[in-house]
């Protein structure tokens, strides 16, 4: 038939197009009667080619037959290109932190896959609208269809670990949306002949689901399985007393603070919160001794029996930050700090007592952003007067107690692990309780302490589960260094 007539014009396809041929060579496909006339014109046929000539034109099905809906094919395009370019952006996101950023080889991994991932999304956009257009390229279909699986793997992957973490993120509903998108995509682009015209449609089939597959298993291990040996920290804080010397007028003595921590390991380390608090005592020589149940519960409060010593109340000499704000100290690592302390000669006090205390975690699983400044204080900073009460969960320190609070955001190790989990926070919380009677310190006075909590939001009103709080690994540390006062004297005299 293509032989005794010069214009062939077949039956529209599934998505409308008519092929057409022109002296039985292929020159396109037509969306419409207007679309076929400008096609004929290229084809070096007259304006006024008469298509109604059966010695000319064969018309493969009826004439009149344009079932092409534009709006239809492009609204397909543009729902296809759209999801193909929301998980793109997304991998292309994660990808770019876990190359250059993450803390394990792992996230490097997972890293370069996303980035290489998002690269084959691109391409199936440019393609998705050749699919749903005049398909000028064979491969289109091959490419819109491995995007498309793409997606939906690594939506897949998202989910697994949403669900793993029992952590209900805000971005589930981005994954849900997602997952219903590949459904539709799917369903799309195999009701329109996806495989049709694609040159060896199995050996591409088996070549997507065999790198689909590699890909999958080694993020999954990545991810999901992957319990890498964990090197311990090793670490050292040592807290010293100085040099003391004696004021000029005698009535006191300056006593250094020496701290100094050490990353002596091979894992990273992240400092959350340190204080150092100097406290003087009054005691006296007891011949008989404490006892046994007054012994009892000076071990259990103190740590410690002093059992011809009885110890009066405390009275602060001194406070302050060992290390500031939060910070990464590297493997090899360390830092010095001083402080400064004045002992009183003339109130009865006859031992010091320095107490360091840190909240550690690994520094090669989580990473800490800068905190906001400036910290939550409980007083107004103009008039100084006491305006916000400590939590209910400091209630043993007194709601009216003073406190100072920093808040650090906390990212996981890889960036994939970051968008299926709610946004973490470490609070330091400084607090000074309040006086009352009964208290083991002197009227006035104060026995500072520092404790680090977890939360899902910033000012900490949204607890972190206990599963959750344990995967920190957060370890306190604390140093206790006593020295009398007469001993003080003696160095401070040589």
């Amino acid at each position: 038939m293509n032989n005794l007539h010069r214009v062939v014009v077949e039956a529209p396809d599934s998505r409308g197009l008519r092929a057409v041929r022109v002296g039985g060579e292929y020159v396109g496909g037509a969306w419409s009667l207007r679309h076929l006339r400008r096609m004929l014109r290229r084809a070096s046929l007259p304006p006024d080619f008469d298509l109604d000539d059966a010695d000319h034109v064969y018309w493969a099905a009826d004439k009149s037959s344009w079932p092409d809906r534009p709006w239809r094919r492009w609204a397909a395009a543009l729902v296809t290109s759209l999801g193909l370019l929301g998980s793109a952006t997304v991998l292309l996101s994660v990808g770019k932190n876990d190359t250059f950023h993450g803390l394990t080889y792992g996230a490097h991994f997972v890293g370069v896959v996303f980035i290489a991932a998002a690269l084959v999304e691109a391409v199936a956009v440019a393609a998705a609208f050749d699919f749903w257009g005049k398909r000028t390229f064979s491969y289109s279909g091959a490419a819109l269809i491995i995007g498309v699986g793409v997606v939906a793997l690594t939506d897949l992957l998202f989910l697994l670990l949403q669900i793993q973490s029992k952590n209900w993120s805000p971005r589930l509903l981005l994954w849900v949306a997602l997952a219903v998108w590949c459904v539709w995509a799917l369903w799309a682009v195999t009701q329109h002949g996806v495989w049709r015209g694609v040159p060896h449609p199995k050996s591409v089939a088996m070549s997507f689901v065999a790198s689909a597959a590699i890909g999958a298993a080694g993020i999954a291990y990545s991810q999901l399985f992957y319990l890498p040996y964990s090197t311990p920290m090793k670490f050292a804080l040592n807290a010293s007393f100085g040099e003391p010397t004696i004021s000029a007028d005698g009535s006191h003595i300056q006593v250094p603070t020496h701290f100094e921590f050490r990353n002596s390991g091979a894992v990273k380390i992240q400092i959350l919160g340190t204080l150092w608090r100097v406290h003087g005592y009054a005691s006296k020589f007891d011949a008989k001794g404490s006892g046994m149940n007054e012994g009892g519960s000076d071990l259990l409060s103190e740590g410690e029996v002093a059992e011809h010593l009885n110890f009066g109340q405390a009275n602060l000499l001194g406070t302050g930050f060992i290390y500031g704000e939060a910070g990464l100290i590297n493997p090899g690592v360390g830092f010095a700090n001083d402080g400064l302390v004045n002992v009183p000669l003339k109130t009865g006090l006859n031992v010091i007592r320095l107490h360091a205390s840190m909240v550690l975690i690994r520094g090669d699983r989580y990473w800490i952003e800068p905190a906001e400044s400036p910290s939550e204080v409980s007083w107004d900073r103009s008039t100084q007067r006491h305006v916000r009460d400590v939590p209910k969960r400091f209630a043993y320190a007194n709601p009216k107690a003073e406190f100072i609070r920093t808040s650090y955001k906390i990212h996981p190790s890889s960036a994939v692990l970051d968008i299926t989990r709610k946004p973490a926070y470490a609070s330091d919380w400084w607090i000074l309780p309040p006086w009352r009677p009964g208290a083991s310190v002197g009227k006035d006075d104060t026995i500072p302490f520092l404790s680090v909590a977890f939360s899902h939001d910033r000012y900490g009103r949204e607890r972190v589960s206990e599963p959750e709080a344990r995967a920190y690994d957060d370890q306190d540390m604390e140093q206790w260094v006593v020295k009398s006062v007469d001993q003080l004297i003696k160095e401070a005299r040589k």
